[in-house]
């Protein structure tokens, strides 16, 4: 004696075994799905990356653009040019916080309108003047 037993969904459609077909096309189907998320992540992940290129980029651009002022000196002060002076001794002589010595120089030379790093003895000149803290400092 042979039992056959019929299963049925909720609403009382008979449920069958798939066939050999709709199990590959049910693959195919689960396969195209798989590759259609891969490629979703893939173009997410891609865009994502651009975006933090494109951000970088921007930064950098605005970073250049903002061009902070270099330091300026407090205040000059006038010197008298005495034998073997240049202008990097008297850069060196009177710094300014923030600035190198060749930084200190083109300073000297841009608020004097010096074309040449030549001298005159006897000349005047500005210089940066030198605060009391560095003054202090210097002779210590």
């Amino acid at each position: 004696m042979q039992h056959i037993i019929g299963i049925t969904s909720a609403h009382g459609v008979p449920v069958t075994a798939p066939t050999v077909g709709e199990r590959s096309r049910r693959a195919r189907r689960a396969l195209r799905s798989s590759r259609l998320t891969l490629e979703r992540r893939s173009a997410l992940a891609t865009a994502a990356v651009v975006a933090l290129v494109i951000a970088s980029v921007s930064v950098a651009a605005l970073a250049m653009l903002a061009d902070p002022q270099p330091p300026a000196p407090t205040g000059w002060t006038s010197v008298s040019i005495e034998p073997n002076a240049s202008l990097w001794t008297l850069a060196s002589a009177h710094p300014v916080e923030g600035l190198s010595t060749p930084e200190t120089v083109q300073l000297i030379a841009q608020e004097n309108g010096l074309a040449t790093g030549m001298l005159q003895v006897g000349d005047t000149l500005l210089v940066p003047a030198t605060s009391s803290c560095a003054t202090a400092l210097a002779q210590r």
